[in-house]
């Protein structure tokens, strides 16, 4: 039970981080705060591409410019396919653990459909919505 409330505290967290990358200030980017989908371009740069990250991260805090390059960066077909991945990586294994955990009633169907909301709403619908 422990792990099905991880996984959907993390869930959760992705939608959230993507309300507030979306939105024309992006919140989380310009106060530095380290927010999945950031974490995860991080992991995907090449150790030299990770420095200028950094230093993109820390202009991002400062000036709109770099802010821009950051959401380009982090709009990139890499970043999002991973991202995406992800999310479906994880709504799949909270569907199979519910699934597992509680039998078949429409309490199941509506937590599996919360469960789908949530990755949807993850989702960054479209590159362009970030860049």
């Amino acid at each position: 039970m422990a792990e099905l409330r991880r996984l959907f505290g993390v869930l959760r967290q992705m939608a959230n981080d993507r309300v507030s990358l979306i939105s024309p200030r992006s919140e989380d980017l310009t106060n530095g705060t380290p927010t999945l989908l950031l974490a995860l371009a991080f992991e995907l740069a090449t150790p030299s591409a990770r420095d200028a990250l950094r230093v993109l991260c820390e202009c991002a805090r400062k000036e709109e410019d770099a802010g821009q390059s950051l959401r380009a960066w982090l709009a990139s077909q890499e970043v999002t396919d991973a991202y995406h991945a992800r999310i479906d990586a994880i709504h799949r294994k909270l569907a199979n653990l519910w699934s597992s955990l509680v039998h078949p009633s429409e309490y199941q169907d509506l937590v599996l459909w919360m469960l789908a909301i949530s990755a949807e709403q993850a989702r960054l619908a479209e590159v362009e919505e970030i860049a």
